[in-house]
């Protein structure tokens, strides 16, 4: 019952270290070359934390973002652009939708890419009353993960909604789908 996600994890982690190796024997001269282009579907879940006026509460948040990363050839420093979709669902039938557009900054390693990305975040929430506020406002993701596969993120989020403004902190741990879907392809499953 275990065998197949343990398979699929290592298959994951020799395809992303072995393409990371292929892929620095090819790269093509420096002066043929400037920069190098990445992108990453990453979705995650973990906790959230929400506070507003007299309400607190902790609830569960979920993201889907594309983060792309251009690298200058041979530095390991990236700009990091990312769009995505974000949502946290709390009690009291509290839901959030958010849109999300940042650009940041990393670093790649062979083995590690780290990074902070500040982002502009538009969206709604729907509370206690049912009715629907809409939102703007500001988020700071900071991450770490393992090339094209597993990571983890703490972000940080201001959003004003009808004139009340909301904190929340989100801890979650993200998977690389785009290469989850490759393997399993390949592996026929």
């Amino acid at each position: 019952m275990l065998r197949k996600p343990v398979v699929i994890l290592i298959a994951l982690v020799l395809l992303s270290t072995t393409a990371w190796a292929k892929e620095q024997e090819e790269l093509p001269a420096a002066e043929d070359q400037h920069l190098t282009f990445d992108v990453d579907m990453r979705a995650g879940a973990g906790a959230s934390y929400k506070m507003t006026g007299g309400y607190a509460d902790w609830g569960l948040g979920m993201d889907l973002l594309l983060l792309f990363r251009i690298t200058p050839l041979g530095t390991g420093h990236s700009i990091m652009p990312e769009i995505g979709y974000s949502a946290n669902i709390h009690a009291k039938d509290v839901t959030d939708h958010y849109f999300v557009a940042g650009l940041g900054y990393g670093y790649n390693s062979k083995w590690f890419v780290a990074g902070i990305i500040p982002s502009l975040v538009v969206g709604s929430t729907q509370g206690f009353n049912h009715a629907r506020n809409d939102g703007l406002g500001f988020r700071t993701t900071v991450f770490a993960e393992i090339p094209r596969i597993v990571g983890i993120q703490v972000h940080h989020q201001i959003v004003v909604f009808g004139g009340e403004m909301v904190n929340e902190f989100c801890f979650s741990a993200s998977l690389n789908l785009g290469l989850v879907l490759v393997v399993m392809m390949a592996m026929g499953g």
